[in-house]
């Protein structure tokens, strides 16, 4: 606060039924672009609000399936273990 101002938004409260038509928009719409959690939520954040709201975008964006098949896994595959013998004497291995 500054000079005894406050700076609260008002924001649009959103009822449930009208969530998943909102993430709709915001995510699945053509010219919305597909983008993560973190960048529609920075999108939405500003203008609406319902409890729980980022855990239900979460859930949104993993259920979403041109996400899921078209965002791969970028990270190689971790690979099988080797059993390592073990050294004859101290210092052997390093």
């Amino acid at each position: 606060m500054r000079d005894g101002c406050t700076t609260k938004k008002k924001l649009i409260y959103l009822p449930s039924s009208m969530i998943n038509v909102l993430l709709q928009v915001y995510h699945g719409d053509p010219l919305s672009g597909h983008f993560g959690v973190q960048r529609t939520y920075l999108k939405i954040k500003n203008r609406y609000w319902w409890p729980n709201m980022k855990r239900s975008l979460i859930q949104y964006i993993q259920s979403c399936l041109p996400c899921q098949q078209y965002n791969i896994s970028r990270t190689k595959k971790p690979g099988r273990l080797q059993p390592i013998p073990p050294p004859e004497g101290p210092f052997q291995l390093i």
